[in-house]
């Protein structure tokens, strides 16, 4: 009995076998399932943080298509963007205050008018005499702006004029602006002034060259004052042209006597110009030539 095996004792050897085969089994299978448990909850927190760090990073590209794009954080973005808008108004701020309102003030002064409204010369000298006079700017375009003071302007490399008081010009392109001008003009080249007084006494038109360097502040106080603008302009004025039609209205003798002869000459210069010239005071009297 010993050297045989039952069935049953067989089965329950088998039985005992398979039950072991089967913890082991399940002991892998449970191992299993927790390694592909904790790899599955590795990668849903790997995923969950690539989602979480993308939505916090923006892709840029280049434009050559060449390269891969790199990602830049959004507040990064965000403060770049806003610099390189910033960056970019101050640039432009600074193209138009200091490149395109100059040409614009230099056309204006170029394209601008001038004339002369009344011209009186008083007191003269040797080298100098006093010029009273009405200066006429129009065609100044339909932007306010100022010229500043002191504005010194030479006439004709003959003498310069210093006007004192600030030109402001109204911006109103239908209407001109009157510039009063009471200065010394300083002769500063003696040949050329005699030449010049010849030609206004002799000639019946005189040609004035004017030149200056002009402040000019466009708009308002609040602008910055662009200094050395070019002014340069040539007037074409009536001269006196010899003086030719000269009549005399009455010659008196009432006050002469036995020992000494008294005329009393009244004599009308008709004045073909816009200059105003006073000769002075003699035995005649006080003698103006008016326009």
């Amino acid at each position: 009995m010993s050297g045989k095996k039952s069935a049953a004792s067989n089965h329950s050897v088998r039985f005992v076998n398979s039950h072991r085969k089967s913890s082991t089994a399940s002991e892998e299978l449970i191992e299993g399932d927790r390694d592909s448990y904790v790899k599955s909850t590795l990668q849903k927190s790997s995923v969950d943080q690539l989602v979480e760090s993308s939505s916090k990073r923006i892709t840029l590209c280049t434009m050559c298509g060449r390269y891969k794009g790199y990602r830049v954080r959004r507040k990064l973005f965000i403060i770049l963007c806003i610099a390189i808008a910033l960056l970019v108004c101050l640039l432009g701020i600074i193209i138009v205050l200091y490149a395109i309102v100059p040409a614009i003030v230099r056309s204006t002064i170029d394209k601008a008018q001038l004339a002369f409204k009344s011209i009186n010369i008083e007191e003269i000298g040797n080298d100098r005499f006093r010029l009273r006079a009405q200066l006429e700017l129009s065609r100044t375009g339909s932007i306010p702006a100022t010229i500043l003071s002191p504005l010194i302007i030479n006439v004709d490399n003959v003498g310069t004029v210093r006007n004192d008081q600030p030109i402001v010009i109204a911006g109103d392109a239908d209407h001109s602006t009157v510039v009063p001008i009471n200065s010394p003009f300083i002769v500063s080249n003696l040949e050329a002034f005699h030449s010049f007084s010849r030609s206004l006494i002799f000639e019946s038109h005189v040609v004035w060259q004017l030149t200056a360097k002009a402040s000019v502040q466009p708009i308002s106080s609040a602008m910055p004052v662009y200094s050395n603008i070019p002014f340069n302009k040539k007037v074409t004025l009536n001269a006196l042209n010899s003086l030719r039609n000269v009549d005399i209205k009455s010659v008196s003798l009432r006050r002469s006597n036995a020992e000494r002869i008294f005329a009393d000459i009244i004599i009308e210069i008709s004045n073909p110009s816009i200059f105003s010239i006073d000769l002075g005071k003699d035995n005649l009297g006080k003698l103006f030539l008016l326009s």
